[in-house]
């Protein structure tokens, strides 16, 4: 569905994806612009893996910590950059898309390999056409950090608590902050969050006696992943402790870990246990994005802490998560923005009422849907520039209701939110059944795609409709 969306908003891409060569894999990297319905290639190369640095096969003890080096042939990015300044406006952002499957390829860190060459934002394309709607009224905010003591410690506290008073210094809407740690963490996040002046009534501290009902996983290096329902007891206790909330934003800050080739992040074995000395436990995309659905987050963000144990496993979790729910996710790499300067310009596109142009930073890799991003305006352009104009770019109407119903200073109830997380992922999953190529014939899984998406229309209308009601209710009047 990325060619769909590439249509839409004329975009600049890079799709990058492996080919067969006879009997051995290429990397395929086309440069292409879409304008006006028509698709103009404008470079391409064919390169072995190996210039990239894509190995055969995965060596485990090369896969920790920073991982593989992987670049790419200067004259490749010699040649980007050319026919890119050619074609585009300064600071305005290329696309990458990775064609499905990509393989070893979501381990490359492209935003570190492009955007020095480049000099410009490097975005990346979801493969959704839904964007999610971002709720009215207060903005909820969750930021987790575990630091299992089998891993290398590092300043959990004093991350959540900058990126905290980031947060507030950032909101345009009355926002709050939910914080959530291990109990052993707990008086130093306090602290900490002193220290910044991030300890005023938008911020609650959680208690992580909460999660005393919930069983601590057996130990296990393997990576069980269950799809649609939660099973770790950090993501048990933050659902309860967040219900009835309607959440905007998970963010992470946590190691992660890679065992083959699944990706998970890594946490204490419970939030309030922290003893295992060889073994975290560990939580993968699958149970990430039911437990974002089922607070009706629209958005998810992962930060690398300084010596974190697989960034590849964090570049693969995100690329994973990307692709199985709409929503913009982020991963963000703290040893590349110490200073949280590139984060709190992610934050800014992501919680943006508007159109706004994207960062440049070698430090994020963003996967967002083109109508949140604004194209840089010509030299001289900005007097005649009507802003009204760019929230046009976003066609989708999907959950739009909730504007109606919700003053920026409600909250939504939980229950809303989370039946549009739920509605945007099914028509992710309905959609993706009936992407086939022009001519293609009915098969029984588009049938079923047909079937699936009048079954969401109408899904769709009861939410609205209970909506409308309980708001009617609330107010004591008619809507």
């Amino acid at each position: 569905m990325g060619y769909l969306l590439r249509r839409q908003y004329d975009l600049t891409t890079l799709v990058i994806g492996f080919e067969l060569s006879g009997r051995r894999s290429q990397v395929r990297c086309a440069l292409e612009r879409d304008e006006g319905g028509a698709r103009t290639p404008l470079l391409e190369y064919r390169l072995d893996p190996a210039e990239i640095g894509v190995p055969d096969h995965l060596d485990r003890s090369r896969c920790m910590f920073e991982g593989y080096p992987f670049a790419m042939p200067d004259h490749v990015l010699d040649a980007l950059r050319a026919a890119l300044d050619a074609r585009m406006l300064a600071d305005e952002a290329l696309w990458l898309y990775l064609k499905s499957p990509a393989g070893y390829l979501a381990f490359v860190p492209w935003e570190q390999v492009l955007i020095p060459a480049l000099q410009r934002p490097v975005l990346r394309l979801p493969d959704f056409l839904v964007d999610p709607a971002r709720a009215a009224g207060e903005i909820n905010i969750v930021l987790c950090s575990s630091q299992p003591i089998s891993e290398e410690a590092f300043m959990a506290s004093d991350y959540m608590a900058r990126m905290t008073r980031m947060i507030l210094d950032q909101a345009t809407r009355p926002t709050n902050v939910h914080l959530f740690t291990d109990r052993g963490l707990l008086s130093d996040l306090a602290n900490h969050l002193g220290y910044y002046g991030a300890n005023d009534s938008r911020v609650v501290l959680h208690d992580p006696q909460g999660a005393a009902p919930y069983a601590i996983p057996d130990r296990s290096s393997r990576i069980t992943d269950p799809t649609g329902q939660l099973a770790s007891p950090w993501l048990l206790w933050m659902r309860s402790a967040l219900s009835g909330r309607s959440i905007d934003l998970v963010h992470f800050i946590a190691h992660g870990y890679l065992s083959g080739e699944s990706a998970a992040l890594s946490v204490a074995e419970s939030p309030l246990e922290n003893l295992d000395r060889k073994l975290p436990r560990f939580i993968g995309a699958n149970e990430l994005a039911a437990f974002l659905a089922q607070t009706g987050a629209w958005g998810c963000a992962l930060t690398s802490p300084l010596r974190n144990y697989s960034e590849m496993a964090h570049r693969l979790l995100t690329t994973t998560l990307a692709n199985l729910r709409p929503g913009p996710t982020l991963h963000h790499e703290m040893r590349l923005d110490p200073d949280l300067s590139a984060l709190t310009a992610a934050y800014r596109l992501f919680l943006a009422e508007r159109p706004t142009l994207p960062p440049t930073a070698p430090s994020l890799m963003i996967y967002t849907h083109p109508a949140r991003v604004a194209t840089p305006l010509p030299e001289g352009a900005a007097a005649s520039y009507d802003p009204n104009l760019a929230a046009l770019a976003e066609a989708d109407d999907t959950n739009r209701f909730v504007e109606e119903l919700y003053t920026p200073e409600e909250e939504v109830p939980g229950w809303v939110a989370a039946a549009m997380r739920y509605i945007d992922q099914r028509t992710l999953a309905a959609a993706q059944q009936l992407d086939a190529t022009p001519g293609q014939a009915a098969s029984t899984s588009r049938m079923a795609g047909f079937e699936q998406s009048e079954t969401l229309r109408k899904l769709q209308f009861i939410v609205e409709e209970e909506a409308r009601i309980e708001a009617s209710s609330r107010r004591g009047g008619a809507q």
